[in-house]
């Protein structure tokens, strides 16, 4: 922060880099706890260059985190609209603020457009599963966290896959078929 902070007292506005100067001390001002001082950054980021999609996308998880989760997805939408790059990144924060709220079909399109754009993105299944699980969808819940604890065996993200795949019902067997009645055609 103490480095970021010097380096903008002598960057004229109209500088280059001056823009992604706020947004990296915004981040670390996040990492810090100091979430109103780095959403202020991200705005000034913004400000200056008002096509920035990281500022616009750190500065919606800021707001996850703060659990100011319609003006995340507004920030998360403007990052999208302007082609944040990994793509993932927004629609999976997307995903999870319309989780937090309990909006699961929205979440699941995130989700969705998430693993179009990298289906190897753990954090998408793990996110997707729970979506599915808080839904009531257990078996898509079950194929999302069996693929995320694959996909990250040891893993931070594969070990709560496998621990929340462990928590859920076990599948019942398939009935038998029920026994058809023989009609008496001798009558």
């Amino acid at each position: 922060v103490r480095l970021f902070s010097k380096a903008l007292t002598f960057m004229p506005d109209n500088a280059p880099g001056k823009a992604e100067a706020y947004n990296y001390r915004g981040w670390a001002y996040h990492r810090l706890g100091e979430n109103g001082k780095a959403i202020a950054d991200f705005g000034h980021a913004i400000e200056l260059q008002p096509d920035y999609a990281r500022a616009y996308n750190n500065r919606g998880v800021v707001y996850n985190d703060l659990a100011q989760y319609n003006t995340a997805v507004a920030d998360f939408t403007q990052a999208i609209a302007l082609n944040h790059k990994p793509l993932q990144w927004p629609y999976a924060s997307r995903g999870w603020s319309h989780y937090k709220m309990k909006q699961y079909d929205r979440a699941l399109l995130d989700y969705n457009q998430c693993l179009e754009l990298d289906n190897g993105y753990v954090p998408c299944y793990l996110q997707r599963a729970m979506t599915y699980q808080a839904a009531g969808d257990i078996d898509h819940a079950r194929q999302d966290f069996v693929t995320c604890s694959s996909l990250d065996t040891g893993g931070p993200n594969g070990q709560l896959c496998a621990e929340k795949l462990a928590e859920l019902p076990t599948p019942m067997a398939t009935p038998p078929p029920a026994p058809t009645a023989t009609p008496d055609l001798t009558r």
